[in-house]
């Protein structure tokens, strides 16, 4: 019989992670959080932008919609130091003119889309307007000296933050004189 051979030493297995791959798993970890997070703020950035400009657009939808009917019942349209001067018989009061025959001044200043008697009132319909932004153009008719409609142009700007620059949007609408149009004289 032989002696017994002692088994060599078997190599040790290793159990867990060495420091080394450790910290290679966190920095990879956290480089892939940090890009998760970089994605979250942006998207959030994004939504607050896009939320905002929806109240916009939905405060413009409605400030114009005013004015658009107040100018398509117009019986005359003038321009006045900047200002879009609408005369029109209204059955209700309406940006602080009394019901029947008057005038409604419509411009923009401190900010927003405003309307008013031309003296003592001033209603904002529009926030977020860029001062003196708003373009007019009277439209006339065969005979020149008839307006059937006019064209404005109003300049609305959006940041998405404080430290950010600022970008102009500009929007452009046409509104045709019902009453000129339909030969109604008033």
């Amino acid at each position: 019989m032989s002696p017994r051979r002692q088994p060599e030493s078997l190599p040790l297995r290793q159990s867990g992670l060495s420091l080394v791959e450790l910290m290679i798993a966190m920095v990879l970890g956290l480089m892939l959080l940090g890009g998760v997070i970089q994605v979250f703020l942006g998207n959030q950035t994004l939504y607050r932008e896009t939320q905002r400009l929806a109240a916009l657009q939905e405060s413009v939808g409605y400030g114009v919609d005013f004015m658009v009917r107040d100018i398509r019942g117009a019986t005359a349209l003038a321009l006045d130091n900047g200002a879009l001067r609408v005369t029109r018989d209204r059955d209700l009061a309406w940006c602080g003119v009394d019901a029947g025959v008057g005038e409604v001044f419509y411009h923009v200043s401190a900010g927003g889309l405003r309307c008013g008697d031309g003296a003592t009132q001033n209603h904002e319909l529009v926030p977020g307007l860029k001062d003196d932004s708003m373009s007019i153009e009277l439209i006339p008719g065969g005979d020149p000296s008839r307006i059937i409609g006019v064209r404005v142009g109003l300049t609305y700007e959006s940041q998405i933050a404080p430290s950010w620059p600022s970008h102009e949007h500009r929007l452009y609408f046409h509104i045709a004189l019902r009453n000129a149009l339909l030969g109604v004289v008033p």
